[in-house]
């Protein structure tokens, strides 16, 4: 996530956001089948998927800031 704060551009950075929102809903189905192979409990496994819930919902917010500095309302 540190190369997006490196990016000049807003159109750029909200691009490279957007991408990094995809790679962790990835992740979500990561933890989803390696709790399905036994290679993580449950409990682990819903943390996990929380932790990635509150953190896409973050990304939201960041990404809707930075679509207002093109076009402010």
């Amino acid at each position: 996530m540190a190369e997006g704060h490196g990016l000049y551009h807003v159109k750029e950075n909200i691009h490279f956001w957007i991408y990094a929102r995809g790679s962790i809903t990835e992740s979500q189905e990561h933890f989803i089948c390696a709790k399905d192979t036994g290679l993580k409990q449950k409990d682990e496994q819903e943390a996990l998927m929380k932790q990635s819930v509150e953190l896409i919902k973050s990304l939201n917010g960041y990404i809707g800031f930075l679509r207002k500095q093109i076009s402010p309302k």
